[in-house]
């Protein structure tokens, strides 16, 4: 047998179909994230479930994107509660760090939208911002005692006091109390701890690499130091589009922090289309991350309609679509569904699948008849009960998403 990929599939293939008889049988089943390979807690078995090669039927997980926000503000400790006292199992928050080191709960690169303050690069009209630009997350201090806006007189005032600004809800209403706030990672993690059955992914929104790096390093060491390690999962290939899996290792392997990278936690890779150019760069980039990642349980991919490069047949990849050639290796793909308000759409960029043009620029994973028809293994949702009635109705759903 000459084709290593070939052999390598195989392999993985004949591992996953023993260790599905062994399960059968009682014993003990193996799993990419070894911190659960024995373990008999709900979140371990859910980690475990996650693992395994997606089925046909039954077998679509959801995520709650952000928490269970729209009364509550989007990835705070209030959504997050909220998603796990509703049952939610696996519940998706955004972290970055700030410029005093602490991993904010946070998505937008700026705080404008969550707390109604108007930074210099919002109020100018600045859509194209840069990791240097002094409003951004990373150049605002969680600490500070100040309440400065830099503007074009001071622009390098800090605009600090993060953790006492209360936070807008989708409707635009402040909410008072200290879970809707802007919270760090250090106040989530405890609470995790007692929530058993449930798996915290982790979308880390760094656009500086370095940052990158950093924040998912001190994640790691938090989540040890907090006893949570297997309930963390990992989605590398967010905020740093197309991150290899060296850079991202060697970084980790300095900090001391790979170890459990690579065998506590679990591991979503993002890929998008626009990362890559052909078959082969697509597999050469997937290559390290299979072969040294055993964390590996999902591939996230990032794909809106048929034209994208993940879901088009190369002959590269044997004639499979990257999605499928993924899946052939035995790991479960995810993808994110948007959810529109009405047949218009929405008005922050999301729902305009219902606005096709001639440009390709279509987005239809608004529509689930759509995106069930790539089969994909994971849902990333800001609607879970939706998505859920969706897939009961095709029969799809897997019940241990939900309590």
């Amino acid at each position: 047998m000459k084709n290593t990929d070939e052999v390598k599939k195989i392999l993985r293939v004949t591992s996953v179909w023993l260790l599905s008889i062994s399960a059968v049988y009682g014993q003990s089943q193996n799993t990419q994230a070894a911190g659960c390979e024995k373990g008999k807690s709900k979140h371990c078995k859910l980690v475990r479930a996650l693992d395994s090669p997606q089925q046909t039927s039954n077998d679509v997980f959801i995520t709650a994107h952000r928490g269970l926000w729209g009364d509550l503000p989007e990835t705070t400790i209030a959504s997050t509660r909220e998603a796990q006292q509703e049952g939610w199992k696996i519940i998706e928050v955004d972290v970055m760090r700030t410029k005093d080191d602490e991993l904010l709960l946070m998505h937008d690169q700026q705080i404008n939208r969550m707390s109604g303050q108007k930074t210099r690069e919002y109020a100018s009209g600045s859509s194209q911002d840069k990791p240097g630009n002094a409003t951004w997350v990373r150049n605002l201090n969680y600490h500070s005692n100040t309440q400065n806006v830099p503007n074009r007189q001071n622009q390098k005032g800090t605009l600090g006091a993060l953790k006492k600004m209360p936070l807008k809800n989708k409707w635009g209403t402040k909410l008072s109390g200290d879970h809707n706030k802007f919270r760090t990672a250090s106040n989530l993690f405890p609470e995790l701890r007692q929530w058993d059955g449930v798996l915290l992914a982790l979308d880390i929104k760094d656009k500086n690499l370095e940052d990158y790096k950093w924040t998912t390093s001190q994640l790691l060491k938090l989540g040890k130091e907090k006893g949570v390690l297997t309930r963390l999962l990992f989605k590398p290939g967010s905020g740093i589009a197309g991150i290899t899996y060296d850079d991202l290792s060697d970084y980790l392997k300095d900090q001391g922090t790979y170890s459990d990278f690579q065998n506590k936690v679990t591991v979503a890779l993002i890929v998008q289309p626009e990362s890559f150019g052909s078959g082969n760069e697509f597999k050469k980039y997937m290559q390290p991350w299979m072969d040294n990642l055993p964390s590996l349980a999902l591939v996230e991919t990032i794909y809106k309609n048929d034209n994208d490069f993940l879901l088009k047949s190369s002959s590269q990849l044997g004639g499979q679509s990257p999605v499928d050639w993924i899946k052939s290796f035995g790991y479960r793909t995810g993808v994110f569904w948007d959810n529109a308000t009405d047949c218009r759409g929405v008005t922050d960029g999301r729902g305009h699948w219902f606005t096709p043009d001639d440009k390709n620029f279509t987005d239809y994973r608004g529509s689930m008849e759509w995106l069930l028809n790539k089969k994909p293994g994971m849902i990333v949702t800001d609607r879970p009960d939706v998505t859920r009635s969706f897939l009961q109705l095709f029969n799809q759903y897997n019940s241990l998403s939900f309590k």
